[in-house]
């Protein structure tokens, strides 16, 4: 399960933005 990993992907990706 990478629901963690996929998760933090996201919140970086949103405070890249």
């Amino acid at each position: 399960m990478a629901d963690s990993s996929y998760e933090k992907g996201l919140s970086e990706l949103s405070k890249m933005k």
